[in-house]
Parts: C-alpha cells; structure tokens; sequence
C-alpha cells in the first residue's frame, strides 16, 4: 500500500486517542505510517509556533512518503503562506508526494496552486476521518485507493485557469490570479467534463 506522512500545519491536537487511532487503522489496512516528530506540539490553539509548522511541511516535503496528510484542520495555515518552501512542495509533488486535507488545508491548496501551479487532493484528515469512534465510512477506503493512481492537471482555453481532475472525483476550476476557486462541479465522470471543455 502506501507510505503515509502525518504532520500537523494547522491546529493543535487535543485528541490524542483519536490520533492514536486512526494511525492504527491506517496501518491495519496495509499503510506504512510515518508521524511528524512535532505533530503533537501545542503553541496557544496551533500546533506548534509559526516556525514549527513551517518545519513540519518542510519535512513533509522530504520524507519521499506517497501521501502527506494533516492530523486535523483548523486554523493558522494562512500566517503560514508568505513563508512555505513552495518550491520543495513543487518539487515533493512532482516527485510523487500527494498532499491532502481538508478544512484549514484549502489555504495550502490554493496557495500552491497559485504560486506552483500544482495540485494537491481535497481529502481526509487523520483524525476526524480515520480517527473517530466509529468506523471509517467506505468511501474513506475508496479514497486511499484513488489517492495511489494519478491526476491530471490541464491548462484551459482561459489563460489563468486551471482544471484538476481527480479519477472519480469532481473537476474544479481555480483561478490562479485571484487565489480562490470559482467552481467545483461534483460529477461521477470528471474525465469526460474535462475533455468536453
């Protein structure tokens, strides 16, 4: 299966059973788990100071794992932007990595688009996703299947426009010059809505 790398960029965990285990459960299903060394540090609501979490992404960039995911979302990822490595993000995507999260995350995904123009997934995070009392719902497995097979990135008629399409997910158009996303169309054929356009 993959490797997973767990890191902490937006919120403090408080948590700590549910971190626990949705690690285990993710392993239970075959996935090599690696947990940033500062995952667990607390600094006022985030999870560690600005610096610290600007470390974490930086070694969730090197650790070569297949999928970097946060431990839950939050609040802080936007102090972070003016001073993520975006070019080590760059660099771990095209090598491989898939990032994802959700929530707090999407300030990560917009900025590296805007600033990279590489995609990154909307997704789970460990803790409420994998790490919650009951069971995980099925369409969390599916989405760690899908997490292993590659995207697409295709520039538009739009100069400035971007559409990322993910095997069975939606198709979104995001403008890189304004940093947000103008739609997200959720569809069960992505890949046909793409090659129409």
């Amino acid at each position: 299966m993959s490797s997973i790398y767990i890191y902490s960029p937006s919120g403090a965990v408080r948590d700590k059973v549910a971190l626990r285990r949705g690690i285990k459960r993710l392993q239970e299903l075959g996935h090599e788990i690696q947990v940033d060394p500062s995952a667990l540090k607390s600094f006022e609501r985030f999870a560690g100071s600005d610096e610290e979490r600007l470390a974490s992404i930086e070694r969730a960039t090197t650790s070569g794992a297949d999928i970097a995911m946060i431990t839950r979302g939050g609040y802080g990822l936007s102090r972070l932007l003016p001073k993520m490595p975006y070019k080590k993000i760059a660099k771990a995507i095209h090598s491989g990595t898939t990032f994802v999260g959700l929530s707090d995350f999407t300030a990560f995904q917009m900025a590296v688009l805007a600033m990279t123009g590489q995609s990154t997934w909307a997704g789970p995070a460990l803790i409420s996703d994998f790490g919650s009392e009951e069971e995980p719902k099925e369409i969390l497995n599916w989405w760690m299947i899908q997490a292993e097979q590659p995207f697409m990135v295709q520039r538009s008629r739009f100069r400035r426009r971007m559409q990322s399409v993910a095997p069975g997910r939606c198709l979104q158009s995001k403008s890189i010059s304004n940093f947000h996303s103008d739609s997200i169309l959720n569809t069960r054929q992505p890949m046909a809505l793409a090659n129409n356009q």
